[in-house]
């Protein structure tokens, strides 16, 4: 086990608590992120780049569902709260979590010096698993993306698959983009594609991006076919179509010399008909081109939702 406050004054203190899957890492190394407690307490962490405790708070909210990934801004750690409500007499960590459409989400915005709570948003009603990032403006708006599902019925349909199970129609997310005015409004406009496994370059987090990378299906019902780079500023997509025979897993943008707009994306996809796994790599302003290069093993690997790629 890490103790995050090992050679801190933190100690053994931090032993236990929740850390969540999805922990943001600035250009500079610095680490943060968060965990939700059952109590609805959450865990706040700036860690430094090895790993140790620089900061640690807790922010209470009383939320008692699934809080999967948040984001950062050069100032801020927003955490979205989807309209998730849990039902304690159901016993099981999924069993009594319910969706409530008539529930706000809500954006808490955080400062990083003092991981305290600065102000908070009400958004529509939604779920949202991932992000891809958020940065702030020279007036204090904060804008970010998210892969937005209209309810909670992704989780059932994924548990049916893992059990064998078919269906034909499948819970898709698209992609908002949210802003939250430093007066108090928000604004926010969606893409009608399916979107999920949002990235961005890695040297971007926190920082205004401009390209956003994800996964998005065209045709299958189950899995996602295709990657998409969108262009934030102007809307265009540049779509890769991998075809029905292909279950597509989250590709990742690579930036050898920190420009958004040069590099690659890269990423597996199990070709069915052959059982065979092949790594793909794109051209990042040319997807629609397809593969520049492509590896193909003998056999398949297990299918997962995350991958990452460190660049020589």
């Amino acid at each position: 086990m890490v103790n995050l406050g090992e050679n801190s004054h933190y100690d053994n203190q931090l032993k236990g608590l929740p850390f969540s899957a999805h922990p943001r890492i600035e250009a500079n190394g610095d680490i943060w992120n968060f965990g939700l407690h059952p109590s609805g307490d959450i865990v706040l962490y700036h860690l430094t780049a090895n790993g140790r405790a620089k900061q640690v708070n807790i922010v209470k909210s009383n939320f008692s569902g699934v809080l999967h990934d948040f984001l950062i801004t050069a100032r801020h750690i927003i955490l979205v709260l989807p309209s998730l409500k849990r039902d304690m007499t159901i016993a099981g960590l999924f069993n009594g979590i319910y969706f409530d459409p008539k529930l706000p989400m809500q954006a808490l915005v955080i400062d990083k010096n003092t991981l305290t709570l600065s102000r908070t948003y009400e958004l529509p009603p939604g779920m949202v698993f991932h992000f891809g990032n958020a940065w702030e403006d020279n007036q204090g708006d904060i804008h970010f993306d998210a892969s937005l599902y209209q309810d909670f019925a992704v989780m059932t349909q994924l548990s049916d698959v893992m059990q064998g199970k078919t269906f034909e129609q499948y819970s898709d997310a698209n992609t908002h983009l949210f802003t939250l005015h430093k007066q108090g409004k928000v604004s926010q406009h969606n893409f009608t594609d399916s979107s999920e496994f949002p990235r961005v370059c890695h040297h971007l987090i926190g920082q205004q991006n401009h390209l956003l990378f994800y996964t998005s299906n065209t045709t299958n019902s189950v899995w996602s076919d295709s990657v998409v780079a969108r262009n934030l500023d102007t809307g265009k997509e540049d779509r890769f179509d991998y075809g029905a025979d292909y279950l597509v897993e989250e590709h990742i943008p690579i930036s050898p010399n920190h420009n958004e707009d040069q590099g690659y994306l890269i990423g597996t996809a199990l070709h069915v008909p052959s059982k065979r796994t092949c790594l793909n790599i794109f051209s990042k302003h040319d997807i629609s081109a397809g593969p520049i290069a492509r590896a193909w093993l003998p056999y398949h690997l297990p299918l997962g939702f995350h991958g990452n790629f460190i660049a020589a």
